[in-house]
């Protein structure tokens, strides 16, 4: 709908590639899973979502704001760094998107800092990748 909006606003015939070349540029990255203990995730969750607080920048990216809708979405200009609880595995999933993957790298590194942090707070033993049940 939007394209076809944008295709009769046009003051002369607009191809469907020239819309598309209209949009703009995103990187998503792959979903990234953190295995923990089920009963461990929401506490890991809440105390990120309380170490957010006050969050001015991620990676140098302004924080325009913290969505909890689904998990825990920090929205900055063009992107954004996602975590949320599975629903079929263990784990806590992640996800980022930035203009560019080398904005989307430093989004989801800054982000796993302040993740890993928390998790570690709460199991201190735990390491990226290892299986828990």
């Amino acid at each position: 709908e939007l394209l076809d909006a944008r295709r009769r606003s046009a003051s002369a015939p607009i191809g469907l590639s020239a819309l598309v070349d209209e949009l703009p540029n995103s990187y998503l990255t792959e979903e990234g899973r953190l295995y923990m203990e089920r009963a461990t995730r929401p506490a890991v969750l809440e105390g990120l979502l309380a170490d957010l607080k006050g969050l001015e920048t991620l990676a140098g990216f302004p924080v325009r704001s913290v969505d909890t809708t689904d998990g825990i979405r920090v929205n900055v200009p063009g992107g954004f760094a996602l975590v949320r609880l599975s629903g079929t595995e263990p784990c806590l999933t992640t996800r980022f998107e930035a203009p560019m993957q080398a904005q989307a790298e430093l989004l989801e590194a800054a982000f796993a800092d302040l993740l890993y942090t928390r998790i570690r707070a709460l199991l201190p033993t735990w390491q990226p990748g290892e299986v828990l049940h």
